[in-house]
């Protein structure tokens, strides 16, 4: 499975240590040292941008099975789901969200 994470900190890197090790996991983020900490220790694929920018995503060719919007901000979560889903084949859409209103 190919599986686009949009959110580097601390749930983005513990769902990419784990699904990484059965599937092809991307990770979109623009804190450039949380993604080196992803290459480091992870064999995952970074990008780094703001995922709120539309051209994120358009230099992004295969399909994905799964997004998944985990950054601690519920709009940037919406956001980029509804970007992504734009611009990319995606089956499944997972957003964190924290606030119920």
């Amino acid at each position: 499975m190919n599986i686009l994470i949009a959110g580097a900190g601390k749930v983005g890197y513990n769902l990419s240590k784990i699904l990484s090790k059965e599937h092809n996991v991307t990770v979109i983020d623009n804190n450039q040292d949380a993604l080196e900490k992803l290459e480091e220790n992870i064999d995952v694929f970074t990008i780094a941008g703001d995922l709120r920018n539309a051209k994120v995503y358009t230099h992004l060719k295969e399909d994905f099975d799964f997004f998944i919007a985990v950054t601690n901000n519920d709009e940037i979560n919406i956001i980029s789901s509804l970007i992504a889903d734009n611009f990319l084949s995606i089956e499944n859409k997972i957003v964190r969200l924290t606030n119920i209103d």
